[in-house]
């Protein structure tokens, strides 16, 4: 899993440094792991050619909002 998921931590790890300069490698590589995490466990809800149907229909926004708020929280 580690491989499969390498290449959009390492990205969004270097927005993340880009976006908040002061952000420690540690720290970006740990919210990086949460916005994969985030997306990715959202998949066992709704994904997968599936629609998200009545219980999970905000769903796909609350990801985006959370996974925003993690990446735009400041740096430490």
């Amino acid at each position: 899993m580690t491989r499969v998921y390498a290449v959009p931590q390492d990205r969004i790890s270097e927005w993340l440094a880009e976006t908040h300069p002061g952000i420690d490698r540690v720290d970006a590589n740990a919210r990086a792991a949460a916005i994969a995490g985030i997306i990715e466990g959202s998949g066992l809800f709704v994904g997968y050619g599936r629609r998200p149907g009545r219980r999970f229909g905000g769903l796909q926004a609350e990801v985006r909002r959370v996974a925003i708020d993690i990446f735009d929280r400041p740096a430490d």
